[in-house]
């Protein structure tokens, strides 16, 4: 995290590269993103829209709150931790726990 509270690289030709010049709403592009530990491609669950929304909206608060501010909002963490009154720590746990929760619904069930 650069030192304005926002999220991303500090370096502005990585940013460029994958096209997260604007810090309010960078697009997305195939390829940019964290890479997974061992350097290989992230693993990517494919799901439906309507499943993701719906385990999204059974989230907790403010587990989805965090989470709704955070990716689709794309307000910087200093901006959401006011919202929410909470401090960056303790905003940085819910986002956490809320990607965790998220996560775990999303998995398939095991057979």
């Amino acid at each position: 995290m650069s030192g304005d509270g926002r999220r991303g690289s500090s370096s502005t030709s990585a940013n460029a590269a994958c096209g997260t010049t604007s810090p309010r709403r960078p697009p997305r592009r195939a390829g940019c993103g964290p890479t997974p530990p061992g350097g290989g491609q992230p693993r990517v669950l494919k799901i439906e829209a309507f499943l993701l929304a719906q385990r999204f909206h059974g989230l907790p608060e403010p587990e989805r709150s965090a989470l709704a501010l955070f990716y689709l909002d794309f307000f910087t963490v200093a901006e959401i931790a006011e919202l929410l009154k909470m401090t960056l720590e303790t905003l940085a746990e819910t986002l956490g726990a809320a990607r965790g929760l998220l996560a775990q619904s999303l998995q398939p069930a095991a057979e």
